[in-house]
């Protein structure tokens, strides 16, 4: 749109300007009123500079202007003159340092071939508390523009970045005291990265809503894990504060070294599926599977065929166990132990470090290698003891003694290490004095109670109320009035 800005007359001509695009461009009209004298370019850059500036006149286009009315004596809307726009400043941006989450799979740029696999999608990035998540660069101011006045065009800012953050999973620091250019934004918490529209927020809790299967793959989370239905066979869930599980699970890792893992469903091993965690374990049965966690085992209906490690208890007062191996520090609490076929069922009572799996393949290993040294103390017959009468030998059997004798050292020495490590890990473990198993309906033939050196057995039902009880001070094993086992954490108890 288009204003005046110069209306000017004499005897000789008359001369009116107007402006457009905020006054940066210059635009003219002249009317010839007299030919007594030659309108000249001078004369009319003489008019304009009294509002115009001087460098921004167009001589050329003035010369042209005064040539043309030596023939005509109007000419309309040339323009004369041109300043500058004002140039708006650069937006702010978003600068993403972490991967947000996505349904799509992470493609790694180091991999040539540009591959996913079908299981490791890596549909998120695990972020630390304290880490950088953002940059929020600042929107940085415009170019000044100038009028055909001469006058200063003032510049809009840029537009800074549309952003909200949920303060209390994430923080916002700027970064102009160290003369940086944007802000951070920095997790409060550990979690993944969500972006809903212009908000930001750490989500400490990953949820799969449905099934675990290949839409979503392996999942290795720094926060807790909820899958609302199944987790589908060969799939692993490694999470750092806790697993829950509305359905059923599959051959499958369960894996959290900070939190308690949760099943609703029953959990079918198929001889590898596995639960390993620091804290407790909470599942409604499971069958040929493995479970090792630092404090209880709740077992709703039934244990079949499975291997127990609980350093705290083993809790099923619904429950029955059968078949399989159940290791445990504090004591057990079951309704049915065994079963009327006399399936063997092994129950070990220890230290939490004898109840470890670490532990029990130390002891494999050295049980190994003391066999090993008798055979070859056996092929060795009176050598064995005294290595002098090997002189008396014919060189070619001596030989073959001295291969036994360096392949005995060789062993002997392995299992030396072996004991040491044993012994190393037995001096700092924990010892209840009293370890009890209580039954409270029956105890079966085939069911096999052991502590150290003492063993226990039943060769008929055994009706419950019972405890199978380990005192420590004595070595004994036996049996005694029932006692009923707490679990070692106060609050799961509750919830048995």
């Amino acid at each position: 749109m288009s204003k005046a800005a110069i209306n000017f007359s004499n005897e000789l001509f008359s001369l009116t300007g107007t402006t457009a695009d905020e006054d940066t461009k210059l635009f003219i009209e002249i009317e010839v009123l007299s030919r007594s004298q030659e309108l000249t370019a001078k004369m009319i850059e003489v008019v304009l500079l009294q509002t115009v500036a001087e460098d921004l006149l167009d001589r050329g286009v003035l010369e042209d202007v005064a040539k043309v009315l030596r023939d005509h004596n109007k000419i309309e809307k040339r323009r004369v003159a041109k300043g500058t726009l004002p140039q708006k400043g650069i937006d702010g941006k978003l600068l993403f340092l972490k991967r947000k989450l996505s349904r799509e799979p992470h493609l790694d740029e180091s991999d040539e071939a540009r591959s996913v696999s079908m299981k490791e999608l890596g549909l998120f990035e695990n972020i630390r508390a304290g880490e950088p998540v953002a940059r929020v660069y600042h929107p940085k101011e415009g170019i000044p523009g100038r009028s055909v006045f001469g006058r200063e065009i003032a510049a809009s800012t840029g537009d800074a970045v549309e952003l909200s953050i949920n303060e209390e999973t994430l923080s916002r620091e700027s970064g102009e005291g160290e003369g940086l250019p944007y802000d951070r934004i920095v997790a409060k918490v550990d979690g993944y990265l969500e972006v809903q529209g212009p908000k930001l927020t750490i989500c400490e809790e990953f949820v799969v809503r449905g099934n675990l299967d290949a839409e979503y793959g392996n999942l290795n989370f720094v926060g807790s894990v909820k899958v609302t239905g199944d987790v589908f066979a060969g799939f692993s869930i490694f999470a750092e504060k806790g697993i829950s599980i509305g359905g059923n699970v599959n051959k499958a890792l369960l894996n959290s070294m900070g939190g308690p893992i949760e099943i609703k469903g029953r959990f079918f091993g198929e001889g590898s599926g596995k639960i390993v965690t620091t804290k407790h374990v909470r599942v409604r049965s499971i069958q040929d599977g493995i479970i090792d966690c630092g404090e209880d085992i709740f077992i709703g209906e039934e244990a079949r065929g499975s291997v127990l490690r609980a350093r705290g208890t083993i809790q099923g007062k619904r429950a029955q166990i059968l078949g399989g191996k159940t290791y445990t520090a504090v004591g057990t609490q079951l309704a049915q132990l065994g079963s009327e076929d006399e399936i063997e069922t092994f129950c070990i009572l220890g230290s939490d470090i004898e109840v470890s799996e670490e532990y029990q393949i130390l002891v494999v290993r050295i049980t190994e290698h003391e066999k090993a040294v008798e055979l070859l103390n056996a092929h060795l017959g009176p050598f064995a003891k005294n290595t002098a009468r090997l002189q008396n030998l014919k060189a070619n059997l001596r030989a073959k003694m001295d291969v036994l004798l360096k392949k005995r050292e060789k062993v002997q020495s392995s299992l030396d290490s072996l004991l040491e490590k044993q012994q190393s890990l037995l001096a700092n473990a924990f010892e209840a004095p009293v370890i009890p198993l209580s039954v409270e309906k029956n105890l079966f033939p085939g069911v096999v109670v052991s502590a150290g050196e003492a063993t226990f057995q039943t060769h008929e039902v055994l009706s419950g109320p019972l405890t199978v009880q380990f005192v420590r001070e004595s070595s004994e094993l036996a049996l005694v009035e029932y006692v009923e086992v707490k679990p070692v954490s106060e609050e799961e108890g509750k919830k048995a």
